[in-house]
């Protein structure tokens, strides 16, 4: 097993650099905290190498690539404080988007909070959602918080960035709009292939992708002005998953 016990170790420094999203740019790598979340991803992706505190005593497949890191250097690069003493690398899949699955398809158009992007991830997998799009200024889905809550999630969608211009382009999906002025959700027939459009926080859906698109209002009391994107998208999502027959609790 090899040991990481300099600062100057050009391994270390790679690790660091992953934090930033132009150091995982770079190497095409990020990490994943945590035992029972590389469990969960190993069922569908293996690891390029795994990074354990040298005072990890936590169990370990020997089929893995171990490395152990000095404990206060293992601390420099935990995404967290409380770090429970496990990174795994993975690499990051650059895929092209040539054809769009079929089904609801999610595009999120600016979307800054990393704990957003991982809930709305969390609930199109949920949701039986078919890809994720994401717009050029989006979060990056790699940043450790989205990682980190996202659990497996992010391991079991196929993900492509694409710019308004390309959406606009798409005819295969009928875009949908998440906004305040529109027909009302519960009324809604979903079409067999949509694209649900959430958009930024402060901000919400682009003009020009509004202007493209049918507006869905989610009905609710007049006292709230709106909902958080990951509430409103979930709610999206469950709405259409529901209304095509998706499975229920007690099936």
């Amino acid at each position: 097993m090899n040991k990481i016990s300099s600062k100057d170790n050009p391994s270390l420094k790679k690790l660091k650099a992953l934090a930033k999203n132009k150091g995982r740019k770079k190497y095409g790598q990020f990490l994943v905290e945590g035992p029972q979340v590389l469990e969960e991803i190993r069922t569908i992706k293996e690891p390029v190498e795994v990074y354990i505190k040298e005072s990890y005593q936590g169990s370990l497949d020997p089929a893995l690539k171990v490395t152990r890191i000095q404990d206060d250097l293992f601390d420099q690069i935990a995404p967290t404080v409380q770090s429970q003493g496990i990174l795994a690398l993975y690499e990051i899949e650059n895929k092209k988007l040539e054809k769009l699955p079929p089904g609801l398809v999610l595009y999120l158009d600016g979307i800054s909070d990393p704990g957003n992007l991982g809930g709305l991830i969390r609930s199109a997998v949920s949701f039986n959602v078919s890809a994720i799009l994401l717009s050029e200024d989006c979060v990056d889905i790699y940043n450790p918080k989205v990682v980190r809550s996202t659990m497996s999630a992010l391991f079991k969608l196929p993900f492509y960035q694409l710019s308004h211009e390309a959406l606009l382009t798409l005819t295969s999906h009928q875009l949908l709009a998440a906004d305040l002025s529109g027909q009302d959700l519960d009324d809604y027939v979903w079409e067999e292939n949509s694209i649900l459009i959430l958009g930024n926080e402060a901000h919400g859906v682009s003009q020009d992708l509004k202007d493209r698109a049918k507006k869905l209002t989610i009905p609710m009391e007049k006292s709230m002005e709106s909902l958080n994107v990951n509430v409103a998208g979930s709610i999206c999502m469950y709405d259409c998953y529901i209304k095509r027959g998706g499975r229920k609790r007690n099936d």
